[in-house]
């Protein structure tokens, strides 16, 4: 509250010192702009100038610039595109997440019109659960935010479902090597809009021949999603809107070495409904919404069978209201969010070789409530001074109760040579998501803060600079960022110890303190002919996990990043893209010595994290050829993509494991490859 205080007072002053200055007005809020499905009409990127400045670590993507970029896989993905950013890594094809400037992937926020999404990702380093032709704009947020950001550490990633009601019916249809996609956009009476997409995958059907062959290991997969938005426009300053939202992924790895089938499945679902009303002075959004995640890991052994599911369900509502003027200079943003979630932890059933362990585990019931407010003063000479309070109350089915207060401020100048801002923040995450996999399999799981895990936090320090250099037309942007950060969780062990009888993931989780430091760089051209970037990037992370060690290597470090794509246009019909990516090998704890003892495996392992894999790299190559057909009233525009991923064949390892043969008291250490070596990739896309 004090920091909201000296806010206000500087409002009133700079409201002293600029009331006779003419020409301010108030600050009316706007929505990101979200571009009419009418947009997909023209496939060709036009650019009349520069945007306007904005913290140069955020990103903010139209379905059009998504649309008409290179299709990796057959499609268009928005997270394979932030994916591609300097300081930004992932798990390599066979993980999931994003990893993004040391954060651990469960801090990263993805929301569907302000409602969270747990676990968007997909198997081998495909595209999201997010089907790109439904949604207007992606915005990236990095790392400044205000007090609104939720209940996470890292990054966030907004999709915004279209915000007016086009003039007429539109729609696209994909059809890729892997998977089809259809997005449809249905206007009624201009005031209703029902938009609809669904995408289906065939992989098992197309590549089952080579991804299991006969005598050696494989993988079996396929997945699907579903998307639906019907909003209603009474009037101008109105808008009620319904989503649905749901994927289904299943994945079967056939392990010929140990006679074991690994199956992984998993789902996310989401409803939500919200009204959004536009006052004369400000703009308020509230929101009813269920939202959850459940997973299943299994293995099938000829004479034993393992099953561990587990799943994370939130019922919620919550409040946004924006630009509530307090004088010419000042406004304010304030809202409220009320949480209960119901967690399963991740509990086992075991049959077989004598062996029966039914293992329930009684469902967990916390509770999170959240109020904030933040106060932006903008003063005559391009200052602005944003800051803001954020009030959480955690209480858990047990009886573990925490109060979180976390302020933030940030200083923002936007001058001739560009925009520059300091943020200073707390931050607090009451849910953790752990798991044996280390690389953000689905069968990881959510755990809620206890008495033994505490809830996670950071103190952030982001130092943010954009510019615009208008000769070749480039945007400049950089970033330094230094993180602190407070009871990070890990589940530690492996993952044989599971079929104890007495099972409980909470013994294995292990909280750490910790920090992560360092600085991006990019420089992007958006219009002409050529258009493209080139970042670069490097990141520590150090985690203390005590005993023995003091600070060690987090497994999230992203060590040193470069990212280059580039696409040139040659006319209004053919393009040609490259995208290149290098990252420094990702850290594992090596295994320092291994043997076997009547029959059971015993491994010593070195410090943690203290190795690093082979460096990542990988340069993509594509083209593309849009036409146009049909009747001028209302064309059909078709767009043929072709793409080759891994077009040099790099193989990057992605983990370490080992082969042990019990009956001939042999192992062997084993590098497992990348899954797309030459990988070609061809889709054909029409706009209607």
């Amino acid at each position: 509250m004090p920091l909201l205080c000296c806010i206000l007072l500087a409002a009133i002053h700079a409201q002293a010192r600029t009331a006779s200055s003419p020409g301010t007005e108030t600050v009316e809020p706007t929505e990101p702009s979200a571009p009419a499905a009418t947009e997909l009409d023209s496939l060709e990127v036009v650019a009349t100038g520069p945007r306007p400045l904005r913290e140069g670590a955020s990103l903010e993507l139209s379905r059009r610039k998504l649309l008409t970029g290179m299709r990796l896989f057959g499609e268009a993905d928005a997270l394979k595109t932030i994916a591609r950013q300097s300081g930004v890594v992932t798990a390599g094809d066979y993980g999931s997440g994003l990893i993004i400037d040391g954060n651990l992937p469960s801090h990263v926020l993805y929301r569907i019109d302000g409602v969270p999404v747990y676990f968007p990702y997909r198997f081998g380093g495909l595209f999201s659960t997010f089907n790109t032709g439904h949604f207007s704009t992606v915005d990236f947020e990095r790392g400044i935010h205000g007090a609104s950001m939720p209940a996470r550490l890292g990054a966030k990633l907004d999709f915004h479902t279209d915000r007016d009601v086009p003039a007429q019916f539109s729609g696209s249809a994909n059809v890729g090597m892997m998977a089809s996609s259809i997005s449809l956009m249905v206007p009624v009476a201009g005031k209703w809009l029902f938009s609809l997409s669904g995408r289906i995958s065939y992989i098992n059907e197309l590549y089952g021949w080579l991804l299991v062959k006969k005598g050696s290991s494989g993988v079996m997969y396929d997945f699907g999603d579903l998307n639906f938005t019907a909003s209603y426009h009474p009037d101008d300053a109105n808008r009620i809107r319904l989503n649905l939202f749901g994927n289904s992924d299943r994945m079967t790895y056939e392990d010929v070495h140990y006679a074991m089938d690994t199956r992984i499945s998993w789902r996310n679902g989401l409803l939500s409904l919200d009204w959004q009303h536009d006052a004369q002075r400000f703009r308020a959004v509230n929101r009813l919404y269920l939202t959850g995640f459940d997973n299943n890991l299994t293995f099938a052994m000829p004479q034993l069978n393992i099953s561990a599911p587990s799943s994370l369900s939130t019922a919620g509502v919550s409040g946004q209201f924006d630009g509530i003027s307090l004088s010419r200079q000042a406004t304010m943003e304030a809202g409220y969010e009320l949480n209960y979630h119901t967690l399963r932890l991740q509990e086992v059933n075991a049959s077989g070789l004598h062996v029966s362990i039914p293992n329930p585990r009684p469902r967990s019931h916390p509770l999170d409530a959240r109020a904030y407010g933040d106060v932006t003063v903008r003063f005559a000479n391009g200052m602005d001074l944003r800051g803001g309070l954020s009030l959480a109350l955690y209480a858990n089915s047990a009886g573990y109760v925490r109060l979180a207060v976390d302020p933030r401020v940030t200083w923002s100048l936007e001058a001739p040579l560009g925009r520059f801002s300091v943020h200073l923040g707390r931050y607090t995450q009451f849910l953790h998501q752990v798991g044996f996999s280390q690389i953000g399999l689905a069968s990881d799981f959510w755990i809620d803060s206890r008495s033994s895990i505490p809830p996670e936090s950071s103190y952030n320090l982001e130092l943010d600079y954009s510019g615009y250099i208008p000769g070749p037309g480039l945007y400049f942007s950089a970033n330094i960022y230094g993180r602190r950060y407070l009871h990070q969780a890990e589940l530690m062990g492996e993952f044989i110890s599971i079929i104890d009888s007495d099972y409980d993931p909470e013994v294995f989780i292990r909280t750490y303190n910790g920090y992560a430091a360092g600085a991006n760089i990019t420089l992007r051209r958006e219009f002409g002919k050529l258009t493209g970037s080139i970042g670069v990037g490097y990141g520590l992370a150090r985690n203390r996990p005590g005993g023995e060690y003091g600070y060690v290597r987090g497994r999230t470090e992203p060590g040193f990043t470069l990212s280059a794509e580039a696409q040139y246009r040659f006319d209004s019909h053919w393009s040609a893209s490259a995208n290149f990516r290098f990252a420094t090998g990702r850290p594992y704890t090596p295994v320092t010595s291994l043997y076997i003892v009547g029959g059971n495996v015993m491994k010593n392992f070195g410090a943690p994290n203290s190795a690093l894999l082979p460096d990542w790299h990988r340069l993509d190559i594509g083209g593309s050829w849009t036409g146009v057909s049909g009747p001028r009233s209302h064309p059909l525009r078709h767009l043929v993509s072709l793409a080759l991923i891994n077009a040099y064949g790099r193989r990057n390892p992605e983990f370490i494991t080992y082969v042990i043969n019990i009956g001939q008291g042999v192992v062997r250490m084993k590098s497992v490859f990348s899954l797309y070596r030459f990988f070609p990739s061809l889709s054909y896309t029409i706009f209607f």
